[in-house]
């Protein structure tokens, strides 16, 4: 029973790709951007056509017959038409942790763009359901960290996506986030710097401009736990944040 809701979707989906395959060839039609758009439309249809109590059933189905099944419409959908898929989504109140699975974002992190379109789900998510705390930053983090070397990985990433302009915001909180993580760990900026000299693909200068951010960041929780007169030993937060930034 639960394989059958999954037939179903990939049913529906071929019948409607082949309609509109059909409809190219009668109108003798090979724009690319139509057809990409017509898949979309396809795709979305597909998911549209059923209810939320449906894809609640697929949602439990085992992880092989789900990316056999509406995982690949999701993906497919997400590659033409990333917006439209989240919309539809989002309507249907699918958990971001639900949709990491669905796009299959944690076997493959070197795809920024997959991960970009997830992060905007989540981002989306979030606003819709009361802010950044209907899933934190933690969560988000616990998520993405997967195989050697991931803490390096991560904050690698988190600097591509504070590049980016509609998900900057949410890269800023999961930096703090991996930051705060990091000082509970009693890690200190020097540890940083080794850690990502030692993960390929990291250039000098988003090292040193990761581990400057962290050598501030470091200085405002170590303020929040010490007292005044502890504070004053140590002196200004930049002569801190020098002297951090020297340790070898």
């Amino acid at each position: 029973m639960r394989i059958h809701y999954a037939v179903r979707l990939l049913v529906f989906f071929l019948a409607s790709a082949n309609f509109v395959r059909a409809s190219m060839e009668n109108k003798n039609i090979a724009s690319p951007n139509e057809i990409s758009s017509n898949r979309a439309a396809a795709a979305t249809r597909v998911l549209e056509s059923h209810s939320a109590a449906d894809i609640r059933k697929v949602d439990d189905i085992d992880e092989y017959e789900e990316r056999g099944g509406l995982s690949k419409l999701v993906t497919l959908a997400s590659k033409v038409n990333p917006s439209g898929t989240n919309a539809v989504l989002l309507g249907l109140n699918k958990r971001p942790d639900r949709v990491f699975t669905l796009f299959g974002v944690g076997k493959k992190l070197d795809n920024k763009q997959e991960v970009f379109n997830w992060l905007r789900f989540t981002g989306k998510y979030q606003a819709k359901h009361g802010g950044k705390d209907s899933f934190p930053s933690s969560n988000i983090l616990s998520l993405l960290r997967s195989g050697e070397k991931a803490d390096a990985k991560l904050a690698l990433l988190i600097q591509s996506v504070k590049q980016v302009r509609d998900i900057k915001e949410l890269g800023r909180n999961m930096e703090k986030a991996l930051y705060s993580e990091w000082f509970a760990k009693k890690l200190r900026p020097v540890h940083i710097r080794k850690l990502l000299a030692d993960s390929r693909g990291s250039a000098p200068d988003v090292v040193k401009q990761i581990v400057e951010n962290y050598a501030w960041r470091y200085v405002k929780l170590l303020g929040e736990k010490l007292t005044k007169e502890e504070l004053e030993k140590l002196g200004p937060p930049l002569v801190v944040v020098q002297g951090l930034l020297k340790e070898k």
